[in-house]
């Protein structure tokens, strides 16, 4: 009787020969977060001095954060307005659709309301208020999750909106 250790290697080797087979997905484009939403954009935006609190700008215990995470936060401590960007690259269009649908149907439960749609941003758009204050974009191969905190619900949606459009017109194809 022969060993098995002859036979793993072969079962080792099955996806590797698979996925030669099919074709390799395409490389995840490379994203900084702070770079499609800078500190100049969130200080235009929000209208008041702003400070990079978390990405690839800002150090956190000495090391460098998440790429595809940026947020800004105002300078005055009593100030409490936050602009943020959160990216993710999918393999492609139907991965990043079946993503956000995901999300689309758990916010009610997070939100404590339903998300809104947000026409013409993007492939798809909502946004869900109250304790999130978020705006979740579709564009393709690509997830953004866009925070705004404001004294207003409204003046919140508005920035996360100013802030969306600037991403949009950066991100690439």
């Amino acid at each position: 009787m022969r060993p098995t250790r002859r036979r793993l290697p072969r079962l080792a080797l099955l996806p590797l020969l698979l996925a030669a087979a099919c074709g390799s997905p395409p490389p995840l484009p490379k994203v900084d977060a702070c770079a499609l939403l800078t500190k100049d954009d969130a200080q235009a935006i929000t209208g008041v001095p702003m400070v990079a609190a978390l990405g690839a700008n800002a150090l956190t215990g000495g090391q460098k954060t998440d790429p595809g995470e940026c947020v800004y936060t105002a300078v005055k401590k009593d100030d409490q307005r936050r602009l943020g960007l959160s990216i993710q690259a999918f393999a492609d269009r139907e991965e990043a659709a079946h993503v956000f649908e995901l999300t689309a149907n758990a916010l009610p439960g997070f939100g404590g309301q339903p998300p809104q749609p947000v026409p013409g941003l993007a492939d798809r758009a909502l946004w869900s208020g109250g304790q999130l204050n978020k705006l979740y974009v579709l564009r393709g191969r690509f997830r953004l999750i866009v925070g705004s905190m404001a004294v207003e619900n409204d003046v919140a949606l508005a920035a996360a909106k100013a802030a969306t459009t600037r991403v949009l017109a950066r991100l690439p194809g």
